[in-house]
């Protein structure tokens, strides 16, 4: 069966259209083939129900099941903007755990960018998320000699069977590559 991807965002459907025609576009004939197997899902910032973030959400997934093409990844963005501009969201204390569980629910592999702090204890709603998720991975940018790098390691990994060391992440001709950066090496203790 097709599979189809899911972004979802507090962003409305104009600013989504706009970010997914500047990604696609840069790829030409390549990227309008493959824009049709992403569709958007916009929630509302503001005062929303909690409830009503989870049931937008789901009729995404369900949308995407009766169009006979199964969600399979879900990307969503970015949950310290939720926290800040969806207030209701930010003090519901099962929020996440919900979101979670509906994730695993329609069996998608689930991706959420969660800011930049990942200080435990500054937000319930990431505290969740860090504790439920099977994989936490951290993205850093940093500036050397003049031009930015970015690096990602892993956090945490189902089993807990991880390297600990951090690995620079760069765009070839060939694609995203990972390099690993044991200069970046992080203590285990």
């Amino acid at each position: 069966a097709p599979r189809r991807s899911v972004y979802i965002s507090d962003y409305s459907p104009e600013r989504i259209m706009h970010v997914f025609d500047t990604l696609f576009l840069r790829h030409g004939a390549d990227g309008a083939r493959h824009r049709d197997q992403v569709q958007y899902c916009a929630v509302p910032p503001g005062y929303t129900d909690p409830a009503r973030v989870l049931q937008i959400i789901e009729d995404s997934l369900e949308r995407a099941r009766e169009s006979g093409a199964q969600a399979d990844r879900v990307l969503v963005t970015n949950i310290a903007r939720w926290e800040q501009e969806m207030p209701l969201v930010a003090e519901d204390p099962t929020f996440g755990i919900a979101l979670i569980n509906l994730f695993r629910r329609y069996q998608v592999v689930a991706v959420l960018v969660c800011g930049d702090d990942i200080r435990r204890g500054v937000s319930r709603f990431r505290d969740v998320i860090f504790d439920s998720c099977d994989f936490l991975l951290e993205f850093n940018r940093v500036e050397s000699r003049g031009a930015e790098r970015t690096f990602l390691r892993a956090l945490k990994a189902r089993f807990m069977r991880h390297s600990r060391i951090a690995f620079e992440l760069s765009f070839e001709e060939g694609g995203l590559s990972a390099v690993p950066a044991p200069m970046l090496h992080i203590n285990a203790a």
